[in-house]
Formats: structure tokens, sequence, C-alpha cells
């Protein structure tokens, strides 16, 4: 793609912009990105966003694990046109020090950070190379986990699974010390209900892993309504 492609446009910001910007909007009240270590290119983009400044030494991932933090037990995500909350919370970075062993590793990593605020009553797993799920897609799977507040839920599209994945904190937990090798065995094999919600947004579907998977999620944000 010529350069990372978390760094690549996207409406008025980056395709990494654009997710933290997302979420931040939909009410989460902690963001937290696990990166490979020593990510340059991240970091500056990072600061150029405004969340750091450029001698701080953060944390280039293929594929960055967003984990979030989008609602405490009994709220509500926030309606289209209203805003969470009048100051946003700016995202947290970590390395994931052996990034060669997987997503699941850098999620695990995520699980063990000691920086989660002890309120916090559910997680969301979201990948960041997704900026083609729609914001009201978002909004509707997080009213759907506010109706089941102790389930593991994810939205489905085509009759299977997608990402993100939202988990009560107690499953959260468990990811400390599982020894599953990957996150499908994880929801497969943990003692917790389970309840999808059907939402019919196809960029549920598809992760923006080659130049042309970018230029045609591209094409088609360029051929909307302006952000």
């Amino acid at each position: 793609m010529g350069r990372p492609k978390l760094l690549l446009p996207w409406g008025r910001t980056s395709i990494l912009g654009h997710i933290i910007g997302q979420w931040q909007t939909l009410g989460a009240k902690q963001i937290l990105l696990v990166t490979r270590p020593n990510d340059s290119d991240l970091h500056q983009e990072l600061a150029r966003l405004g969340y750091y400044p450029e001698d701080h030494p953060q944390p280039h991932s293929a594929k960055i694990p967003l984990i979030n933090t989008p609602l405490q037990r009994g709220e509500t995500a926030p309606s289209a046109g209203q805003t969470a909350s009048a100051v946003f919370p700016e995202p947290s970075a970590i390395e994931n020090p052996n990034p060669d062993l997987g997503m699941f590793s850098s999620i695990q990593c995520a699980a063990r950070w000691e920086g989660w605020n002890c309120a916090i009553h559910s997680y969301a797993i979201a990948l960041a190379d997704q900026p083609q799920i729609r914001t009201e897609s978002l909004r509707q799977f997080l009213r759907f986990h506010s109706a089941n507040p102790d389930a593991i839920c994810q939205p489905s599209f085509e009759g299977h699974a997608r990402h993100p994945v939202l988990l009560p904190k107690p499953a959260f937990n468990e990811l400390k010390t599982t020894t599953a090798s990957n996150l499908n065995d994880f929801l497969r094999l943990i003692a917790f209900h389970k309840v999808q919600c059907p939402i019919n947004d196809p960029g549920l579907a598809f992760d923006v892993d080659t130049p042309e998977d970018y230029e045609r999620v591209h094409s088609e944000l360029q051929s909307q309504a302006p952000l």
C-alpha cells in the first residue's frame, strides 16, 4: 500500500484517527491500542492526531487490536447526533513484546494491562482495520449489548459472527490466564452465555488487508455524503 494501512487517508483523517474517533463518539470510557514494539510510524500519527507529544516514545502493526470499554452497566450508547461526553477519552497504547505470536497475544496483553478503570463493566475487542463499519451499526450493537450485559455479544452478518466482540468483565478477565490459542477457541470454550446481533452492514464481513481492499472501501466512502 506504500505506507502502513492505518495511516492511509479516511475522510478528514486517517484510518486510525477514524477508528479512535468513532469509538470516542460512541461513548467508550477508555481506548487501548496494542501495538508492535518501537512503532515510530504509529507514534508519529498519534502525535499528529494530538494524542502524544512527539518526544513521547509510544509504540507499526499490520493489524492492531483496539480494545475499548464501551459502556458501564446501565448506560446506553449515545444516539445519532448526541455527544458521548464533553471530554473524549484519549487512547492509551501498550506494546505487545511478542507480536509474532499473533493477534490473540495482543488481546491477552490488553487483558493484563493494569491501567483499566475498575468501574468498567464491559470491554469491546475491535479491529483497527475495519473503518468501513458504519457508526450506526456499532451504535445498534452497543444497544443490543446494553440489553444483554452479562452475555458475550457479537454482531452477525450473513449468518456469521463478526467483530467487534463485547465481553462482560468476568469473561474479559479470563483472557489473562486462558490456555486457548486464539480468540475463536476462547469464545468456544468459555462458559458464558453468547448472543449474536444480526446487523445488515456488509462492512462487518471483511478487513482492509490489501491495496485492493482499501481502494474498494475508500472509493465507496468518497461516493457517500461528506462525513
